[in-house]
């Protein structure tokens, strides 16, 4: 799924910039800031841009709440040593887009364990394992199918969208960590912090997308692809060539080791090529054990290096370059030769 824009700062978030596609950010949070610390007696760390904290985070126990206008915020501090803490923090706006029927984040936890204030774009938790993210990806990318094969023609995106939360549930997820996206016909030219469209149908001859974001063992899922119903072969074409296109790309990272920036320009290049237009506001972004928002990484087009395996979405969406119709498809990007350790 997409990092949506970072739009900069808002009155009232202590002067923080913000990233609305954050994991800790749900509407079951009901805009409430949530601050989690241990007394802060660093110096250096009594700031969050230039703005203090200590009335935020001294104190011991279970964090205060507060409720600000436009923003909800998750200061995450971790005790390195004796009433000393280095903090991250996450800044998401509300309202939310997401999925207001599950409650999905548990009661913030008392301490989270984090290596530095400044984190790096590939950095990992504690927890993390190569083969609890494969089996992440793997759960999820069978969740898009299964999903797929129970939606029929005469439905709805709501109900759509009912259907995919009901077999995660039967599925056995943890939680989701983005809302769940069913796009249908006109719809698949939408971006992922748009709104779905509840009373959109499917027709008999249609195209539809599937996006999930799911946590399974503590590790980040995120798997799309498009399907049709019916006979019409221009839509058949675009959905392979989502694939296609996603394929030719990972070849590229794989063969060439090259930067996220250059894969995204490589990636408008070819579907031109295959006469389809690239949406580059869709450019990838991290996984990694749940959350991965602390780390703040951007997007993966945007990133000036080359992306590690396991660690990153390779997005592709793409329109038909005349009628109101496109197709999108996602994969973690994995080097094969390389062995998931526990």
């Amino acid at each position: 799924m997409p990092r949506p824009k970072n739009t900069g700062t808002r009155p009232g978030n202590f002067g923080m910039s913000y990233s609305p596609k954050c994991a800790l950010e749900h509407d079951a949070f009901h805009n409430l800031v949530h601050i989690t610390a241990m007394q802060v007696t660093t110096p250096a760390i009594n700031t969050v841009n230039n703005h203090s904290v200590s009335h935020l985070a001294n104190h011991t126990g279970y964090p205060p709440l507060f409720r600000p206008t436009h923003d909800r915020i998750a200061l995450v501090c971790g005790v390195t040593g004796a009433r000393r803490s280095t903090c991250s923090y996450v800044l998401c706006p509300g309202p939310s887009n997401y999925d207001k029927t599950i409650n999905l984040i548990p009661p913030p936890p008392r301490e989270i364990a984090m290596t530095a204030v400044a984190l790096p774009q590939q950095a990992v938790g504690p927890t993390f394992s190569p083969a609890k993210m494969l089996h992440a990806r793997n759960k999820t990318v069978e969740a898009v199918q299964l999903i797929a094969k129970q939606i029929r023609p005469g439905m709805n995106e709501r109900q759509a969208k009912d259907l995919a939360k009901a077999t995660l549930e039967q599925m056995g997820m943890e939680r989701i960590w983005h809302g769940i996206i069913v796009r249908f016909g006109h719809t698949t030219q939408k971006t992922f912090n748009q709104r779905i469209d509840p009373d959109n149908v499917l027709g008999e001859n249609d195209i539809f997308f599937i996006d999930l974001g799911v946590v399974w063992d503590g590790h980040e899922g995120d798997a799309g692809d498009t399907f049709v119903v019916g006979h019409d072969t221009q839509m058949q074409d675009c959905a392979m060539a989502a694939r296609q296109l996603w394929q030719t790309v990972r070849d590229k990272w794989l063969q060439d080791g090259c930067a996220g920036s250059e894969l995204y320009q490589y990636a408008a290049k070819q579907a031109e090529a295959m006469g389809w237009q690239l949406n580059l506001e869709i450019k990838g972004h991290r996984v990694s054990d749940f959350p991965h928002a602390i780390y703040q990484a951007g997007n993966l087009g945007d990133f000036a290096a080359c992306p590690d395996t396991g660690l990153w979405i390779l997005e592709i969406q793409i329109r038909h370059p005349t009628l109101p119709y496109g197709a999108f498809y996602e994969d973690l990007l994995i080097r094969e030769t390389t062995s998931a350790e526990a």
